[in-house]
């Protein structure tokens, strides 16, 4: 997808990032098509560092990485997974097209006008590639949901299981998990699969989630290792809206929880408990995004008194379009 849409990418990105809303809007956008926070808080880390946009104008396309992320939960909980070899064909198909001298079919006179619509062989190679890619993740969370299947049976697993039912533990083990795999949206597909065994309850499997949502800002942290203190600004960021999230909605679980049932199917049969799941997710980062959004410019300025970093502490909060005009 980086090679498909080039340069243009990180141009729509800091375009659609010169209010709070815009850049929110594009942060939800941008994750949902790349279903990865992670990659998007990369990307921010990268661009901060090199001046391509200020530090303000990540932290609102990091609230909306959060929710885009979610969308891929989602697609697990629908059960969509399962048309992943589609997809996956699809763009291997595309690949190979992207092989065929297409312009040698103008020797037929009827057909230069059609040619002349037909995608160059560099974009469907790449179109192709996304595509083959996207289905490989989807064929890859479907492979892992079904491989811990067999674990709802297995003695030693239910008894580990046992185990780590009080909250600070099931944080504890999701985040570790997360951090390992380096996605929430791997850990929150495997606790889908289990919950659909009837392995967890939904405040269990809420749990998880928020375990996962603080354990995938890992990746983010080691991103910044190095870089200049603006771009661990935004790795620390990152850490501190899950972490307040998780403060906040953890005493007032009872409360979340009748929020997603209120989103979500209420039987009690299997797949509703995945959709719950699911929604418990989004609305998760749904609730940092409304706690930190009114905020997010007195945040961005308490930031920069934290781990300030010279003269370009203070250039660093100031709007694009004021630093133009200076």
């Amino acid at each position: 997808l980086k090679h498909l849409a080039g340069d243009y990418l990180k141009d729509v990105i800091t375009l659609f990032s010169l209010t709070t809303l815009r850049a929110f809007v594009s942060g939800i956008v941008v994750s949902g098509i790349l279903q990865s926070s992670t990659v998007v808080t990369v990307m921010l880390i990268s661009f901060v560092s090199t001046n391509v946009m200020t530090f303000p104008q990540s932290l609102g396309i990091l609230l909306g990485t959060g929710i885009g992320s979610t969308f891929i939960s989602q697609i697990v909980a629908l059960r969509l997974t399962k048309y992943c070899l589609v997809v996956l064909s699809f763009g291997y198909l595309l690949e190979v097209m992207s092989q065929w001298p297409l312009q040698s079919l103008r020797i037929f006179s009827q057909l230069p006008r059609l040619i002349s619509f037909l995608p160059s062989q560099r974009y469907l190679k790449q179109m192709g590639q996304f595509l083959f890619g996207l289905g490989l993740l989807f064929f890859s969370v479907e492979t892992m949901s079904n491989s811990v299947l067999p674990l709802g049976t297995h003695p030693p697993f239910l008894a580990f299981l046992a185990n780590i039912r009080t909250p600070f533990l099931g944080l504890l083990v999701s985040m570790l998990f997360t951090l390992l795999v380096q996605s929430s949206s791997a850990t929150i597909s495997v606790v889908i699969a289990l919950a659909s065994q009837n392995l967890f309850s939904l405040r269990e499997s809420i749990i998880f989630v928020i375990g996962a949502n603080i354990g995938t800002c890992g990746t983010a942290l080691l991103a910044a290792i190095g870089k200049h203190s603006v771009a661990m600004r935004v790795a620390v960021a990152h850490v501190i809206i899950k972490v307040v999230a998780a403060i906040a909605v953890l005493p007032l679980l009872e409360w979340f929880i009748e929020g997603v049932l209120a989103l979500s199917p209420k039987d009690n049969s299997p797949e509703s408990l995945t959709r719950q799941i699911a929604n418990a997710h989004t609305l998760f980062n749904v609730v940092a995004a409304l706690m930190f959004l009114p905020i997010l410019n007195l945040f961005a300025k308490w930031l920069v008194r934290v781990l300030p970093d010279g003269p370009r502490s203070e250039e660093a909060i100031l709007p694009t379009t004021y630093k133009n005009k200076k």
